[in-house]
Protein backbone atom coordinates (compact mmCIF):
# COMPACT_ATOMS: atom_id res chain seq x y z
CA UNK A 1 0.00 0.00 0.00
CA UNK A 2 1.20 3.14 -1.13
CA UNK A 3 1.42 6.17 1.84
CA UNK A 4 -0.84 9.33 1.07
CA UNK A 5 1.82 11.51 1.95
CA UNK A 6 3.92 9.78 -1.04
CA UNK A 7 3.54 12.51 -3.48
CA UNK A 8 1.62 15.90 -4.50
CA UNK A 9 -0.20 13.59 -7.27
CA UNK A 10 -1.10 10.88 -4.87
CA UNK A 11 -3.14 8.27 -5.48
CA UNK A 12 -5.25 8.87 -2.78
CA UNK A 13 -6.54 12.08 -3.74
CA UNK A 14 -8.04 10.16 -7.59
CA UNK A 15 -11.05 7.65 -7.24
CA UNK A 16 -12.28 5.86 -10.46
CA UNK A 17 -16.28 5.43 -10.09
CA UNK A 18 -18.37 3.54 -12.58
CA UNK A 19 -15.66 3.13 -15.19
CA UNK A 20 -15.25 7.00 -14.88
CA UNK A 21 -11.52 7.98 -13.60
CA UNK A 22 -12.60 11.43 -11.98
CA UNK A 23 -9.45 13.63 -12.12
CA UNK A 24 -10.87 16.05 -8.88
CA UNK A 25 -10.00 15.08 -5.84
CA UNK A 26 -11.85 12.25 -3.52
CA UNK A 27 -12.38 11.86 0.13
CA UNK A 28 -13.78 8.73 0.93
CA UNK A 29 -15.25 7.93 4.43
CA UNK A 30 -16.81 4.76 6.20
CA UNK A 31 -15.86 1.67 8.01
CA UNK A 32 -13.24 -0.89 6.36
CA UNK A 33 -15.12 -4.24 7.71
CA UNK A 34 -18.04 -4.56 9.78
CA UNK A 35 -19.44 -7.62 11.52
CA UNK A 36 -23.00 -8.23 12.17
CA UNK A 37 -23.59 -9.50 15.88
CA UNK A 38 -26.37 -10.57 17.65
CA UNK A 39 -26.66 -10.30 21.36
CA UNK A 40 -29.10 -12.20 23.75
CA UNK A 41 -29.53 -11.15 27.50
CA UNK A 42 -30.59 -13.44 29.99
CA UNK A 43 -33.13 -12.12 32.67
CA UNK A 44 -31.46 -11.47 36.09
CA UNK A 45 -27.88 -11.51 34.67
CA UNK A 46 -25.41 -8.88 33.93
CA UNK A 47 -23.82 -9.13 30.29
CA UNK A 48 -24.36 -10.31 27.06
CA UNK A 49 -24.20 -13.46 24.91
CA UNK A 50 -23.03 -12.25 21.60
CA UNK A 51 -23.53 -14.23 18.00
CA UNK A 52 -21.17 -13.17 15.11
CA UNK A 53 -23.43 -13.52 12.07
CA UNK A 54 -20.33 -13.17 9.50
CA UNK A 55 -19.08 -9.66 7.43
CA UNK A 56 -22.06 -7.17 6.76
CA UNK A 57 -21.66 -4.81 3.89
CA UNK A 58 -20.24 -1.48 4.79
CA UNK A 59 -21.87 2.29 3.57
CA UNK A 60 -19.51 4.58 2.85
CA UNK A 61 -19.44 8.28 1.79
CA UNK A 62 -17.42 9.88 -1.33
CA UNK A 63 -17.38 13.61 -1.49
CA UNK A 64 -15.73 14.88 -5.08
CA UNK A 65 -14.51 17.55 -5.14
CA UNK A 66 -14.48 19.36 -8.88
CA UNK A 67 -12.08 22.56 -9.37
CA UNK A 68 -11.98 22.96 -13.48
CA UNK A 69 -15.08 22.28 -16.19
CA UNK A 70 -13.71 18.96 -17.13
CA UNK A 71 -14.32 17.51 -13.59
CA UNK A 72 -17.58 18.99 -13.69
CA UNK A 73 -18.43 17.37 -17.24
CA UNK A 74 -17.10 14.03 -15.15
CA UNK A 75 -19.14 14.78 -12.19
CA UNK A 76 -22.50 15.16 -14.54
CA UNK A 77 -21.29 11.52 -16.55
CA UNK A 78 -20.83 9.79 -12.74
CA UNK A 79 -23.71 11.11 -11.93
CA UNK A 80 -25.73 9.63 -15.06
CA UNK A 81 -24.36 5.97 -14.67
CA UNK A 82 -24.98 5.69 -10.74
CA UNK A 83 -28.57 6.51 -10.74
CA UNK A 84 -29.93 7.17 -14.41
CA UNK A 85 -33.09 8.51 -14.47
CA UNK A 86 -34.79 6.22 -17.29
CA UNK A 87 -35.98 3.35 -15.31
CA UNK A 88 -34.42 -0.17 -16.23
CA UNK A 89 -36.19 -3.08 -16.48
CA UNK A 90 -36.89 -5.26 -13.67
CA UNK A 91 -33.54 -6.54 -11.86
CA UNK A 92 -31.17 -4.81 -14.31
CA UNK A 93 -29.77 -2.23 -11.84
CA UNK A 94 -26.66 -3.23 -10.86
CA UNK A 95 -23.05 -2.34 -8.52
CA UNK A 96 -20.56 -1.02 -10.18
CA UNK A 97 -17.30 -0.89 -9.87
CA UNK A 98 -14.82 1.13 -7.52
CA UNK A 99 -11.10 1.75 -7.33
CA UNK A 100 -9.61 4.03 -4.68
CA UNK A 101 -6.70 2.63 -2.28
CA UNK A 102 -8.59 2.87 0.84
CA UNK A 103 -11.22 0.85 -0.86
CA UNK A 104 -8.50 -1.77 -2.35
CA UNK A 105 -7.16 -2.18 0.99
CA UNK A 106 -10.89 -3.37 2.75
CA UNK A 107 -11.27 -5.39 -0.32
CA UNK A 108 -14.16 -3.40 -1.93
CA UNK A 109 -13.83 -3.55 -5.86
CA UNK A 110 -18.07 -3.04 -6.05
CA UNK A 111 -20.44 -0.75 -4.72
CA UNK A 112 -24.63 0.20 -5.31
CA UNK A 113 -24.88 3.66 -5.40
CA UNK A 114 -27.76 4.90 -3.07
CA UNK A 115 -27.87 8.34 -2.85
CA UNK A 116 -26.12 11.18 -4.86
CA UNK A 117 -26.25 14.67 -3.09
CA UNK A 118 -26.87 18.23 -4.00
CA UNK A 119 -24.03 19.94 -5.57
CA UNK A 120 -22.82 22.58 -3.37
CA UNK A 121 -20.36 25.69 -4.18
CA UNK A 122 -17.52 25.94 -1.75
CA UNK A 123 -15.60 29.71 -2.97
CA UNK A 124 -13.85 28.29 -6.16
CA UNK A 125 -14.78 23.95 -5.83
CA UNK A 126 -17.81 22.22 -6.25
CA UNK A 127 -18.35 19.18 -4.54
CA UNK A 128 -20.81 16.17 -4.56
CA UNK A 129 -21.34 14.09 -1.77
CA UNK A 130 -22.10 9.98 -3.03
CA UNK A 131 -23.54 7.54 -0.61
CA UNK A 132 -23.05 4.02 -1.79
CA UNK A 133 -22.98 0.57 -0.12
CA UNK A 134 -20.62 -1.76 -0.44
CA UNK A 135 -21.48 -4.83 -2.58
CA UNK A 136 -20.52 -8.70 -2.52
CA UNK A 137 -21.99 -11.52 -4.40
CA UNK A 138 -23.61 -14.14 -2.18
CA UNK A 139 -20.97 -17.04 -1.33
CA UNK A 140 -21.72 -20.53 -1.98
CA UNK A 141 -21.26 -21.59 1.58
CA UNK A 142 -24.89 -19.37 2.29
CA UNK A 143 -26.47 -21.75 0.11
CA UNK A 144 -29.17 -24.09 1.68
CA UNK A 145 -29.19 -27.60 0.12
CA UNK A 146 -32.43 -29.88 0.55
CA UNK A 147 -32.10 -33.27 0.76
CA UNK A 148 -33.47 -35.19 -1.80
CA UNK A 149 -35.01 -38.58 -2.17
CA UNK A 150 -33.09 -41.46 -3.37
CA UNK A 151 -33.83 -42.88 -6.85
CA UNK A 152 -35.88 -45.84 -7.27
CA UNK A 153 -34.87 -47.74 -10.04
CA UNK A 154 -36.94 -50.73 -11.40
CA UNK A 155 -34.52 -52.78 -10.32
CA UNK A 156 -34.40 -52.35 -6.78
CA UNK A 157 -38.55 -51.64 -6.98
CA UNK A 158 -38.76 -55.06 -8.22
CA UNK A 159 -36.36 -57.06 -5.56
CA UNK A 160 -38.68 -56.00 -3.17
CA UNK A 161 -41.67 -57.03 -4.68
CA UNK A 162 -40.20 -60.57 -4.93
CA UNK A 163 -38.74 -60.34 -1.50
CA UNK A 164 -42.42 -59.03 -0.69
CA UNK A 165 -44.02 -62.03 -2.39
CA UNK A 166 -41.97 -64.67 -0.44
CA UNK A 167 -42.42 -63.05 2.72
CA UNK A 168 -45.54 -62.05 3.01
CA UNK A 169 -46.65 -59.75 5.92
CA UNK A 170 -49.31 -61.65 8.21
CA UNK A 171 -52.78 -60.35 8.20
CA UNK A 172 -53.77 -58.94 11.94
CA UNK A 173 -55.45 -61.94 14.06
CA UNK A 174 -59.13 -61.11 14.13
CA UNK A 175 -59.98 -63.18 17.35
CA UNK A 176 -57.73 -59.91 19.38
CA UNK A 177 -55.05 -63.64 19.42
CA UNK A 178 -51.08 -61.89 20.68
CA UNK A 179 -50.00 -65.74 19.52
CA UNK A 180 -50.13 -66.29 15.87
CA UNK A 181 -51.87 -69.99 15.19
CA UNK A 182 -49.43 -72.20 14.87
CA UNK A 183 -46.93 -70.31 17.53
CA UNK A 184 -46.07 -72.80 20.44
CA UNK A 185 -44.22 -70.87 23.68
CA UNK A 186 -40.75 -72.18 24.38
CA UNK A 187 -40.97 -74.33 27.77
CA UNK A 188 -39.54 -72.70 30.71
CA UNK A 189 -37.72 -73.69 33.16
CA UNK A 190 -38.03 -73.13 36.64
CA UNK A 191 -35.12 -73.30 39.68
Amino acid sequence: MRPPWADDASPWDRIELAGVAFKGTVEVTGAALKRRIATHRSGGTNGERITDRGLEAVELTIELTAYEAEHVDQLDTIRDRLIPRTSPARGQRAAVSVQHPALAWAGIAQVYPVEVGLPKLDGQTLKVTIKVREHREPSAAAAVRRPTPAVQNAQVAACMAETFSRNPIPAPSASGATNPPNFTPAASFSR
